[in-house]
Order: C-alpha cells, then sequence, then structure tokens
C-alpha cells in the first residue's frame, strides 16, 4: 500500500462522526417534517404513551424545543420520528403532551 495514511484518516474521521448520528434512526423524516407538542389530560401509562427517558437524545432535544417554542419545530433529518408516529403521547417531568409529526 503506497498511502497507509489516508485509510487510517478515513477510519478516524468516521469514527469521530459515527456517533453524530442518531443510532436508532429507522425513518429519514422528509424534508420539511415538523413536531407539535400540546399539554393533554390523559393519565394512563397505555402503549399510546412513549416516556421521555426512552427517546433518544435527538429526540429529547427536539421535544424540549417544541415544548419551551410552542410553535411547529424543524425535526432534523438524522433524528428518528417514527416513535411519535407510533405513539400518540409522552410522559415528561409528570405530565402527558400529545405529540404529532407533520409533513410538508
Amino acid at each position: 500500500m503506497e498511502r497507509p495514511w489516508l485509510i487510517i484518516f478515513g477510519v478516524i474521521v468516521l469514527a469521530a462522526t459515527y456517533p453524530l448520528v442518531d443510532q436508532d434512526a429507522e425513518e429519514i423524516p422528509g424534508p420539511e417534517s415538523y413536531l407539535t407538542v400540546e399539554e393533554s389530560d390523559v393519565r394512563e401509562n397505555g402503549s399510546e404513551i412513549l416516556r421521555f427517558e426512552g427517546m433518544t437524545e435527538g429526540q429529547k432535544q427536539v421535544f424540549i424545543e417544541e415544548l419551551v417554542t410552542d410553535n411547529r419545530t424543524l425535526i432534523p433529518e438524522n433524528v428518528k420520528l417514527q416513535d411519535w408516529i407510533e405513539k400518540e403521547y409522552v410522559n415528561y417531568q409528570n405530565s402527558t403532551y400529545q405529540v404529532a409529526v407533520a409533513q410538508n
């Protein structure tokens, strides 16, 4: 091999960027997918409730941003949205929130 340093450099770059990708991403959202969050009166712990602690770091960041801004929040392409599609509610800090994904 004439350039082993090139292969080593490529491996280092891939290893460094790998943790930045949401590892649980199953479905990549379209170019414009948004999350909406509204407080709900639902108090059951049914199968349609997603626990905040069970979400990925990317999902948590989007959820918190939407909760704080109370506006449609753009879901980055590397954040898994399937959980919000399958579950209708998120349990966060002893409150239940209804979540919905809108795609343009």
